[in-house]
């Protein structure tokens, strides 16, 4: 399945700057106030918070290789504090405590997973259940976020509206959430697989 909605950019960053905290944080917590309230209303609400991976960049100020230079962490959804101004600060703590962590020389599960032989992330992907995938990925849920054009883009001389993503589910992970920011809104795709979801 697919869904997919546009929210205000302005308002996302008066919540930004009302807490000191960053985009990511404020559309992680939005993620999170959504599934949180889905699942009280189905009474499925788990005790432990849900989790999801964030991209931390491994760059530092005198890299200047042209190559990818990040890995994924996982960090906490929160979903386990009613209260939606706890709930964004637990996450901005340890998006903040993750980032400090790789930075600080830790491997990350990209990074160990180029270690390792083709043959053997193949036999890994092939030979592992789903349930296996999400604890190995530490996470429940994909959630991205990805700054796009602040500038109207035009295709053929037609100004482009809003650009809903529809991003690709992985083993074990039934929902992902993708958000672009465009010019002054962030459009907001969430494909789900309904057999795990």
């Amino acid at each position: 399945g697919f869904v997919f909605d546009s929210l205000s950019l302005a308002d996302i960053k008066t919540v930004r700057n009302a807490f000191d905290v960053s985009v990511n944080d404020v559309l992680l917590a939005l993620v999170s106030t959504s599934l949180r309230g889905y699942l009280i209303k189905r009474d499925e609400l788990p005790l432990l918070s849900l989790k999801t991976g964030i991209p931390v960049s491994l760059r530092t100020d005198e890299d200047d290789e042209i190559s990818n230079r990040v890995t994924q962490v996982p960090v906490t959804l929160a979903t386990d504090l009613a209260d939606p101004v706890a709930r964004l600060r637990a996450i901005h703590e340890d998006c903040e405590d993750a980032k400090q962590v790789v930075r600080g020389g830790s491997k990350g599960l990209v990074e160990m997973i180029q270690t390792m032989p083709p043959w053997l992330v193949t036999a890994m992907i092939n030979f592992t259940t789903p349930e296996q995938a999400s604890q190995m990925l530490g996470s429940n849920l994909i959630v991205s976020n990805v700054r796009g054009s602040d500038k109207p883009m035009y295709i053929a001389g037609a100004r482009l509206d809003t650009m809903y993503p529809m991003s690709i589910l992985t083993q074990g992970l039934g929902i992902n959430f993708t958000c672009v920011s465009y010019v002054n809104q962030v459009d907001v795709g969430v494909t789900i697989e309904p057999h795990l979801v």
